[in-house]
């Protein structure tokens, strides 16, 4: 599973855009591996980038240990200690999505509107002089 597939996984998963990046952040700081330390602003503002806010952070990681998808310990006014138990995680992923062929970002399926912006792109840089990207297309 790639980092994209285990996001997506996690999003259709929870069906919360703000837990998804809240776990798939501590799980990218491999916190089901040991715990960690970090303040929520700089959670928010440093490590999600602004995405979130600190508000929404703590609203998530509430939501999570609610879920059982995260233990923390609160050192008041400097850190949080986060810690995902890796058996919780593993039974979320474990939960099968529907069998449905559309579902966003899972799916095979070519989305027209990006094929025709890709057959676009490709368009414009032949008429700029560029030289076509390797393909399976363009190349003979």
């Amino acid at each position: 599973m790639t980092n994209n597939e285990f996001f997506i996984r996690v999003l259709h998963a929870l069906q919360d855009y703000d837990e998804a990046m809240v776990l798939g952040l501590l799980i990218a700081y491999r916190a089901d591996d040991s715990p960690v330390r970090l303040s929520n602003r700089s959670l928010a503002e440093v490590h999600l980038g602004g995405m979130l806010s600190k508000l929404q952070v703590q609203r998530a990681v509430a939501r999570l240990v609610k879920r059982g998808l995260l233990r923390t310990r609160v050192y008041p006014k400097t850190w949080t200690e986060y810690t995902v138990p890796p058996e919780s995680l593993a039974e979320l992923l474990a939960e099968p999505l529907p069998d449905v062929s559309t579902i966003p970002g899972i799916s095979d399926q070519p989305i027209p509107f990006l094929v025709r912006l890709q057959a676009a792109s490709i368009v414009d840089a032949a008429q700029a002089g560029a030289s076509l990207p390797p393909s399976s297309e363009n190349v003979k």
